[in-house]
């Protein structure tokens, strides 16, 4: 019976190790997304309880020395991203698995709103200004961060054209995208949702499976 619960506690010890280095990991590869997009970031405030802070202490230990393959190594020093890695990612996530013209579709929109005066300047600030593109928030961070720097190894083949797609359509100079979509066409969705805002907006096209608004 001792044995029982001694192997019980230890089971449960691993498993509190693999998730803390899980999350661990996770708001690692997070920061390091938004130093490559060159965001402040403010530092958590630390706990007061030092059981904890030793508990988190001791796990972090163990799992980084003995647990943790190599791959989960994040970058120490990331490079500045660029606006083609962002527009890249964006039209990969927005649209990946649609046609050409849908996955153009979407990269003119989001030209659009750099261009435009309630918009940031940048491809980058538009894509990750907050709660503007789902997967911003929804994907995790380490998966962003794949698709970001052109990690293809751990894509299915359907996924990885979808990439080269969307690297591809990034390349194109904004002009290619001005005869694509009125520049006042701002937002859209998936036929997938009906969002509230849509009401508010002036219907314009649909293309793909995304129907596109202006105003």
């Amino acid at each position: 019976m001792f044995v029982i619960v001694i192997l019980r506690f230890l089971i449960r010890g691993v498993k509190h190790t693999l998730w803390l280095a899980h999350e661990h990991r996770e708001r690692k590869i997070a920061t390091t997304i938004l130093r490559m997009i060159g965001m402040n970031i403010r530092k958590p405030e630390k706990k007061n309880s030092m059981k904890t802070l030793l508990k988190i202490t001791i796990s972090l230990i163990i799992t980084l020395t003995l647990l943790l393959p190599q791959e989960l190594a994040v970058p120490k020093k990331p490079k500045q991203l660029t606006d083609k890695q962002c527009l890249a990612a964006n039209i990969f996530f927005e649209a990946r698995g649609e046609s050409i013209k849908g996955m153009k579709s979407v990269a003119a929109v989001t030209w659009n709103r750099v261009m435009h005066k309630n918009y940031p300047g940048s491809v980058c600030a538009v894509v990750f200004q907050k709660k503007q593109f789902s997967w911003t928030h929804q994907e995790s961070p380490s998966r962003i961060l794949q698709v970001l720097t052109g990690d293809v190894a751990g894509m299915q083949k359907k996924d990885r054209e979808s990439y080269k797609k969307a690297v591809d359509i990034a390349a194109l100079p904004r002009v290619h995208f001005t005869t694509l979509m009125p520049k006042n066409v701002l937002h859209y969705h998936s036929v997938k949702v009906n969002p509230r805002w849509a009401r508010y907006k002036v219907k314009v096209m649909q293309v793909s499976n995304h129907i596109f608004y202006r105003g």
